[in-house]
């Protein structure tokens, strides 16, 4: 994944902070909401809806912060570190 995007090797503040936000909230969150669809709770879409808007909010900043940067951690335009690593799997 690093050749997608150079950020994860170095240990980048950005997404050091991103990823943990990442792993300790919206994935438990994302658990929880499955479990609320399967038992069909009242409160299923609040928590989709809680989970949507945290993963575009992060891959806002995710894209932002790379573009405000000039594209340097990532093969501009590669076919697969570019388009499949950098832009389709996030």
């Amino acid at each position: 994944y690093s050749k997608g995007d150079s950020r994860y090797v170095g240990a980048d503040n950005f997404t050091v902070c991103m990823e943990t936000i990442t792993a300790w909230a919206w994935g438990p969150l994302s658990i929880l909401t499955v479990i609320s669809f399967l038992k069909r709770q009242p409160h299923r879409f609040v928590l989709q809806l809680i989970v949507s808007l945290g993963q575009l909010y992060g891959d806002v900043l995710y894209f932002y912060t790379e573009y405000r940067d000039g594209f340097t951690h990532s093969e501009m335009w590669h076919p697969l570190y570019f388009w499949f690593y950098f832009v389709f799997m996030n």
